[in-house]
């Protein structure tokens, strides 16, 4: 049985798998200045607050929301770093961070129970693209206002949506802080980066999903930008999360593979190392399959640089 949390993760995969089918090139990310518009006084705690959301409309938060909902993982835990969990009056079935959402009530999953969220009555519902827009539309009919988050596609998309939740809940000052900390932290990565020369950069295959159905990373992902900025190389050129069968994934002869659903599936590395038809593979004749956490990679939140150091460490142990 899939762990509490993984379940919303793989359905994001496949939602960007159909994205992906249908829209090509479209899914690299779109430019920053197209991205998410905050405007408000500027000041820690100033409202009416307007924020330009997900879906292009501008939504004005009048007073500073003492009860929220959200009904996205993600937003659960931007909320939590920005030191605004105890607000929270409901989640979702698919989070799992932190601890303590074991703790809330559920208003769902993927599909959203509106009649109990509206009788917890909430001033804010935190939302995402994923989210059935009826949905959303019926919260608003109610009179609770709804930020519609984006979903990033890059570091610095995670880091515009840490400032517009930290304005829309009055913690403009905490939302700068912890982007500062990123930028920090960032800066000490690439710093170590720099010193890989050519012939030591790593070529990373990242899997998603095991056989028969092999998912894995492409260009346009959070993923992808994240192997790129430890240094390494991702063997896969195509756009979002293709989807290869066995014959050509070994054709890529990756030096390390990472794996992502350890949570969801027992001895997860061990199965890859028993892959009759990988054993010439150079991964797995040097023992060099890792399993991250796909909380910290797969999940826009705030905790996507610990996936991207966690990263760092299992490529390049004696560089990071």
């Amino acid at each position: 049985m899939l762990k509490r949390g993984k379940r919303l993760t793989l359905s994001v995969i496949f939602f960007g798998v159909l994205l992906v089918g249908c829209n090509d090139a479209e899914e690299i990310p779109k430019d920053l200045e197209d991205q998410r518009e905050t405007e408000s006084a500027g000041d820690e705690g100033a409202f009416p607050v307007t924020v330009k959301d997900a879906w292009e409309r501008e939504v004005t938060i009048d007073e500073e929301p003492e009860e929220l909902i959200s009904i996205l993982p993600s937003n659960t835990e931007f909320v939590y770093t920005l030191g605004a969990f105890e607000r929270l009056v409901a989640v979702t079935d698919n989070d799992d961070y932190p601890a303590e959402v074991e703790d809330l009530p559920s208003v769902g999953d993927m599909e959203i129970d509106i009649e109990a969220l509206l009788m917890k009555n909430p001033d804010l519902v935190l939302a995402g693209e994923l989210n059935n827009p009826d949905g959303v539309e019926q919260i608003e009919e109610a009179g609770v206002d709804v930020i519609v988050v984006d979903d990033a596609h890059s570091i610095a998309e995670v880091q515009e949506t840490m400032t517009m939740i930290g304005e829309v809940l009055g913690l403009n000052d905490k939302a700068e802080e912890l982007n500062e900390d990123f930028d920090t932290r960032i800066a000490q990565i690439e710093e170590k980066a720099d010193m890989i020369n050519d012939e030591e950069r790593a070529r990373v295959w990242v899997e998603i999903w095991p056989e028969p159905e092999l998912f894995t990373v492409g260009e346009g992902t959070i993923l992808n930008e994240m192997i790129e900025m430890v240094g390494a190389e991702n063997v896969v050129n195509e756009q979002g999360w293709p989807e290869y069968n066995e014959e050509d994934a070994v054709l890529h002869d990756p030096d390390i593979i990472i794996t992502t659903y350890g949570a969801a599936i027992e001895d997860s590395k061990q199965q890859v190392l028993d892959r009759s038809a990988w054993q010439d593979v150079e991964a797995v004749k040097n023992d060099r399959v890792h399993e991250v956490d796909s909380g910290l990679v797969e999940r826009t939140g705030p905790r996507i640089i610990e996936g991207v150091e966690q990263l760092a460490e299992k490529i390049y142990p004696d560089i990071y």
